[in-house]
């Protein structure tokens, strides 16, 4: 039985379903996002409740405050999270390279395929995308010629009702 190496990001996808650079990535945006939704309602806050009344340079200060703030928790989201990144690829989600593992739907599967037989089986894959391609081609080629001969009926059928009144006019022979 043939193993895969689970070197592979793609691999380590198909195993559990999920990028995890992807989920680390979504978890950013989600510490992100409640960031952002905190220092809106903090700025709120400020600028309904706390500083009306206040004197003009505490608008300026408030201004800057809000912007240190927002820089300064940003920057330890991004640290933290640098953090995370990088110990959880180094050791929750790393294979070891002497791990093997088989996929139960690789099971059976022989990949030490040659170098003639990959290349048999690329040219065949071509050919039958040519194939694919040719009786889509024809198949528009048909749709087509279906659309443009209803056409044509629509309009033989018209002038024939046009015409019909030629034959109402002739006298009737018995």
């Amino acid at each position: 039985m043939t193993t895969v190496q689970l070197r592979d990001d793609t691999f380590l996808a198909e195993c559990l379903g999920f990028a995890p650079q992807l989920l680390i990535d979504d978890l950013i945006d989600i510490a992100d996002s409640a960031i952002s939704k905190a220092c809106e309602a903090f700025e709120e806050y400020l600028y309904n409740k706390w500083l009306p009344g206040k004197p003009d340079e505490y608008h300026d200060a408030v201004e800057k405050g809000l912007l240190k703030f927002q820089t300064l928790l940003r920057n330890h989201l991004d640290l933290a999270f640098d953090g995370l990144e990088k110990w959880s690829l180094n050791n929750v989600f790393r294979i070891e390279e002497d791990l093997h593992i088989v996929m139960p739907h690789h099971k059976g599967v022989d990949f030490g395929i040659t170098q003639e037989e990959e290349t048999a089986l690329q040219k065949e894959v071509a050919d039958t995308r040519q194939s694919i391609n040719a009786l889509r081609m024809q198949n528009a080629r048909i749709a087509l010629a279906i659309r443009l001969a209803s056409r044509r009926r629509e309009r033989v059928e018209k002038q024939l009702e046009r015409l019909n009144f030629l034959k109402a006019s002739l006298p009737i022979e018995h």
